[in-house]
Formats: structure tokens, C-alpha cells, sequence
């Protein structure tokens, strides 16, 4: 009973951040829970409840579907997680467990290290220097299909992928809202294949 109780608080406090932020909430969840359930019984589970959350996200922000950026990514996006998904089932535990540690490990490094580029900007800007502005639109086709495959792979494999959209949706310029609307859409979209396999 207290394992339920717990799962559930990490589950509300997962939600809660994948709200805010558009992302997440897998991350969390499958990170934290793997403590008290299998990892494939985790992922699945965070499957379930990040389409409900993406659900919601898609209707509240669907007047900022960008149709060109899922249209793009959805085939390559499919095509990872179908390969991703078989391989979750017919491999090791401890690879999956590794994936997601090493997956989670890189993701707060990158993190970190943006945190400190951004500070170092910020304090260029205020002693006078001039920031180079970055033109996000500007993707080479091979990067954004291979971030668009490798989000499928790793959202298959371990169930939380959302840093690589959230990489894909921020160098193609997108927004708070318009960025909310297409990760939904596009889990929605793609995470049935997972569930299915």
C-alpha cells in the first residue's frame, strides 16, 4: 500500500512538472519509480498517463500546431519507436536501466552547461558587449530527421525521450505555446506504436 502511495505522489509531482513545462513528466516518473517497478512496467505506465497529459496540452494550445514541423518529424519519429519499442522487449533489463541512466545523466550535463551559457551571455550583455543572435530556424535536414528518429528510438526504448524534442522544437524556433502544442501532438501522435508493441 505505501509503494502505491508513493508511486502516486511521484506521479502527480511528474504530472505537475510536465504541465508547467510541456515536458518531463516520463523523465521523472520512470527515473523514480524504477526504485519500487520494473522498468518496462514503468515506461508503459508513464506511456499511459503521458498521452492523457499530452491530450490535454494538444486541445489547450491547438491553435499552434506548426503542420510542417510534425509532418517532418512523425515518420522518422515512428520509425524509432517501432525499433526502439522491440528492443525494449526483447532486451536485457540492465541495458534499458543503463540507457535510461546514462539518457538522464546526459540530459543534466547538457542542461547545466546551457544554464551557464545563457549566465555568460547575460553578463556579456550588461558589460557592454553585443550577443550574437542565433537563427533557429536554420536546421540542416539530416540533424532534424536524426533528432526526430532518435526521439522515437529513445521514447521506445526508454520511455523518455522528451529532451531531443525539446532540442528539435527549440532550434526550429518555436515558443512556449506553439513548442507545448507540437511536443503534445507529436507524442500523441507517435506513442501509440509504443503502447501497441
Amino acid at each position: 500500500m505505501e509503494e502505491i502511495l508513493l508511486i502516486l505522489l511521484i506521479l502527480a509531482f511528474a504530472m505537475l512538472v510536465g504541465a508547467i513545462l510541456g515536458f518531463g513528466d516520463s523523465l521523472i516518473f520512470i527515473a523514480l519509480t524504477v526504485i519500487f517497478l520494473d522498468v518496462r512496467i514503468a515506461i508503459v505506465l508513464a506511456s499511459f498517463w503521458s498521452i492523457c497529459l499530452s491530450t490535454f496540452n494538444a486541445i489547450n494550445y491547438r491553435h499552434f500546431y506548426d503542420k510542417v514541423f510534425l509532418k517532418k518529424q512523425i515518420i522518422p519519429g515512428i520509425t524509432g519507436i517501432i525499433i526502439g519499442s522491440f528492443l525494449l522487449v526483447i532486451s536485457s533489463l540492465q541495458w534499458v536501466v543503463l540507457s535510461l541512466g546514462v539518457f538522464v545523466l546526459i540530459y543534466v550535463i547538457a542542461k547545466f552547461n546551457n544554464i551557464r551559457k545563457d549566465r555568460n551571455i547575460k553578463i556579456e550583455d550588461v558589460e557592454g558587449y553585443d550577443s550574437v543572435i542565433i537563427d533557429n530556424k536554420n536546421i540542416s535536414g539530416l540533424i532534424f530527421y536524426t533528432g526526430a528518429f532518435s526521439y522515437g528510438f529513445l521514447s521506445g526504448l526508454i520511455g523518455a525521450s522528451g529532451p531531443i524534442n525539446v532540442v528539435l522544437l527549440e532550434k526550429t524556433g518555436h515558443e512556449r505555446e506553439s513548442f507545448i502544442a507540437n511536443f503534445s501532438l507529436a507524442s500523441i501522435i507517435i506513442s501509440p506504436f509504443k503502447l501497441g508493441i
